[in-house]
């Protein structure tokens, strides 16, 4: 997403880096996942730091952080497949 290290996203809200036409769709695969169960691999459109939309497969797992549950999002740019 364009960002110079994994820190600068650090206690940023997801919702900041989901385009307005997968809000929805950003919303199943968080809740499948928060249910138990691994999202299908789902294309959604991400915004990028310099604010431009890029497209990515993402799949949204359950996972443990510490004692606590949380969702894991992960996503690859699809761009050139394109």
């Amino acid at each position: 997403l364009g960002f110079a290290q994994p820190a600068d996203l650090l206690g940023a809200s997801i919702w900041q880096r989901v385009h307005a036409d997968s809000l929805t769709a950003v919303t199943t695969l968080l809740s499948q996942a928060e249910a138990g169960g691994e999202s299908p691999l789902t294309e959604l459109t991400l915004v990028r730091q310099d604010r431009e939309p890029v497209s990515c497969a993402t799949v949204a797992v359950p996972i443990n952080f510490g004692r606590q549950s949380a969702v894991l999002l992960l996503a690859s740019d699809i761009t050139e497949q394109k």
